[in-house]
């Protein structure tokens, strides 16, 4: 399997052939300008086994990167090509970073790489540009050229449930042994549209995304429970589609796909009082692609493991995310990690407290928990403040002593499949179109075949 790429920077195109599908892709990628710095890049080859994949990649300022990887069986109870490994440099004697990711049905390889302190991500390239013809696959780019759209101050969110409160975010496996915190994920109707109905895409996009915010956690020294840092697996992934809107009761966050700016709270309150099974849950978070304006996420902090309170059946152990705006794969971990960390009981860094004055960090720059989304990575993008790990680690003390409700794993079983289809007519084909639920297990019981992945 052989592609070329176009690129600028760290932004690849791939192309099979045609130079003027190139051009018009080209032109096309101008949209980007504003999201991700564009300057230099080459080619690509990749070879491919039955059960190793490597990718050869050759920038045009002469950096080359190959990914050695293989594949990983029974890692999950889904089908998915999922492949982890280690990348080499041009010298190819000494193991420079980790890699892994997943091919789609197509042989497209989605995932990410990291070469000393840069992070690079190979995404599909039609989840951002239209039109772009067959023949363009995707691109490739480095976390530091991802420019945020918004660089806002956010005010707290608050709501009626003292003293918790819900707080949002403007613009900006490996484990030998739990605690893990079990996720119920619903993706709305945005977002399967945005992946033009593809439920294995979609899959792949929520797994990756629950990995990349993983390596977040597990580098974050936070308190540990049983000698082991807290993960999140997906016990549960439901894909909303036109037909679940035919279901009475309050599921509009299930059903809307304006393009029109949606109300944050109201989307929130929604999911909250939302006959899903939030309470089996460590947690429950929507991922969407709507437009919440310069909202990309929402929880509430301190939710985990929250138990339904009897005001309405309202639920807080609930949130959401967005992709909306062309976000990346990248933004779209720190944003997840973000959530989790109110859901953990952080909220938000302030300018008074000395969480973001310099001589508290090793680096200079925004952690994690900021309410500012940086316009450029820092080197604390993806890192919690010291403010934040006190926040966080009182909880998991308080869940690890049982002053609060525990429920946390160390062992979670794998879930049964499930999957309710219908009918939608598709162009003339009928093909399924109900919520698709699909209890799944990233890493599951067979956790040593996570190791490798970090």
């Amino acid at each position: 399997m052989s592609y070329t790429l176009i690129t600028f920077g760290h932004i690849i195109i791939l192309f099979l052939t045609l130079y003027s599908t190139t051009i018009q892709a080209l032109q096309k990628i101008e949209q980007f300008n504003k999201y991700i710095v564009l300057t230099s890049a080459q080619h690509v080859i990749v070879s491919q086994s039955d059960s190793n994949l490597i990718l050869n990649i050759t920038t045009t300022n002469d950096n080359y990167y190959e990914l050695r990887l293989h594949k990983e069986e029974n890692s999950f109870n889904f089908e998915m090509d999922y492949y982890v490994g280690f990348v080499v440099t041009r010298n190819r004697d000494m193991k420079e970073g980790h890699a892994y990711g997943v091919l789609n049905e197509k042989g497209f390889f989605r995932g990410t790489f990291e070469v000393n302190d840069d992070k690079y991500y190979i995404e599909d390239a039609k989840r951002y540009l239209d039109n772009v013809g067959k023949d363009v696959v995707g691109f490739l780019y480095k976390s530091s050229d991802v420019h945020n759209i918004e660089n806002e101050l956010n005010d707290e969110f608050k709501m009626d449930r003292p003293p918790s409160e819900v707080s949002t975010r403007f613009g900006d496996q490996f484990i030998e042994n739990g605690p893990y915190c079990v996720l119920n994920i619903e993706v709305d109707k945005s977002l399967y549209y945005s992946f033009d109905r593809n439920i294995q895409d979609i899959k792949q996009f929520v797994f990756m995304t629950v990995m990349g915010t993983n390596k977040i956690y597990r580098e974050a020294d936070l308190v540990t429970i049983d000698g082991h840092p807290i993960q999140f697996v997906v016990g549960r992934l439901q894909v909303n589609t036109p037909q679940s809107c035919n279901s009475t009761g309050r599921r509009s966050y299930r059903c809307s796909n304006e393009k029109s700016s949606v109300e944050p709270k109201i989307f929130i309150e929604d999911f909250s009082f939302a006959p899903a099974p939030h309470t089996d849950y460590c947690l429950s978070y929507v991922f969407s692609a709507q437009n919440f304006g310069a909202t990309l996420g929402i929880a509430y902090v301190g939710g985990v493991c929250e138990p339904q309170i009897i005001d309405g059946d309202r639920n807080y152990n609930v949130g959401f995310i967005t992709t909306g705006g062309f976000r990346t794969q990248y933004q779209t971990e720190l944003t997840l990690a973000h959530e989790f960390g109110h859901s953990l009981g952080s909220a938000h860094d302030s300018f008074g407290d000395g969480c973001l004055d310099p001589q508290y960090m090793e680096y200079p720059g925004y952690n994690l928990m900021s309410p500012i989304a940086p316009k450029v990575e820092k080197k604390n993008s993806r890192r919690f403040s010291p403010c934040s790990k006190k926040e966080i680690d009182q909880v998991l003390m308080e869940m690890k002593h049982s002053v609060r409700r525990n429920c946390l794993v160390k062992e979670p079983a794998p879930l049964i499949t499930s999957i309710e289809e219908q009918k939608e007519e598709r162009g003339g084909a009928a093909g399924p179109s109900s919520s698709v639920i699909l209890s799944i297990f990233m890493c599951g019981i067979l956790l040593t075949s996570c190791s490798v992945i970090y």
